[in-house]
């Protein structure tokens, strides 16, 4: 696809081996670019964009009961977790993935493998632990495309 649009010399494949290839980043009005949580000191260290620890938000998910009413992604993960995460984490995802708000997508139909989990287990995180368990590994890519300039400019 990448030459099929004349973009060769414009990416740089990158392993999934290679550290890098983990690192999540998103632009904040207040922070500019920042990091996404990627391992457990973000749940005890204070970090940007977040003005508290995750380990709040987590405590809060493992506790609230699911719902019955189809909600918004934003309400779905503010309430589970914090308005923090929605906006930080729940936001750029809908941007992302679906290009759209996510106070105005529904959280069953964009996310209905995580909607599963929350009904089947009571928790989002609870559920996606005991399936990891449970199931054989999805196969995983061979390489990850990236811009090969400073997005930052």
């Amino acid at each position: 696809m990448v030459s099929r649009v004349g973009l060769d010399s414009e990416v740089l494949a990158v392993l999934p081996s290679n550290k890098a290839a983990g690192r999540r980043f998103i632009y904040t009005e207040k922070h500019g670019i920042v990091e996404l949580p990627s391992g457990p000191s973000w749940l005890i260290k204070t970090k940007p964009p977040f003005t508290r620890p995750l380990l709040s938000a987590v405590i809060r998910e493992l506790r609230t009961p699911p719902s019955n009413k189809d909600e918004s992604v934003h309400a779905v993960i503010s309430s589970r977790f914090n308005k923090e995460v929605a906006d930080y984490i729940g936001d750029p995802m809908c941007h992302g993935i679906f290009a759209g708000n996510a106070h105005e997508l529904s959280f069953r139909a964009c996310f209905p493998r995580f909607n599963h989990l929350i009904e089947k287990h009571g928790s989002l995180l609870r559920g996606m632990v005991k399936e990891k368990s449970a199931t054989k590994p999805l196969p995983t890519c061979r390489l990850i495309m990236t811009y090969v300039y400073d997005v930052s400019r």
